[in-house]
């Protein structure tokens, strides 16, 4: 069984409950930000995972080269999107006004995070389910 169509829920339930998390904690700065921080580091990493698995994956889907390519694409740049939340996580977790922007701008990216997460499983289930790849 391919690794690939179990972990990818992962990373877009994540995704999914990111803006939240990162709104909690711009509203309550006062609150420990290690959570956010821990959130961010698991994020990365299980979106890490799930790209890899897919890259595996897609060595088998060598007819539909053009859509496979397009949805690695889309991941790809969501991936690097969370790594980027990450480093925001990391540099507003410190105090003072600087920091209070960046916990604001973690909000925002975070919701462009999960536009680039829906592309991607856009992308993702139209290979599965209209193409029919990984039958």
């Amino acid at each position: 069984m391919p690794w690939h169509p179990l972990l990818v829920h992962i990373p877009i339930a994540f995704a999914l409950f990111s803006p939240f998390v990162a709104l909690y904690f711009a509203a309550y700065p006062a609150r420990r930000q290690a959570f956010w921080v821990l959130w961010m580091i698991l994020f990365a990493a299980f979106s890490y995972g799930s790209m890899a698995a897919g890259l595996e994956d897609a060595k088998t889907w060598e007819d539909h080269k053009d859509a496979v390519g397009s949805h690695r694409l889309a991941a790809e740049q969501f991936f690097y999107s969370v790594l980027v939340l990450l480093a925001l996580a990391f540099t507003g977790n410190k105090g003072g006004r600087i920091a209070r922007l960046i916990q604001l701008a973690s909000v925002a990216w975070s919701v462009l995070v999960l536009g680039m997460c829906a592309r991607a499983a856009h992308l993702g289930a139209e290979l599965v389910h209209v193409i029919g790849a990984g039958k």
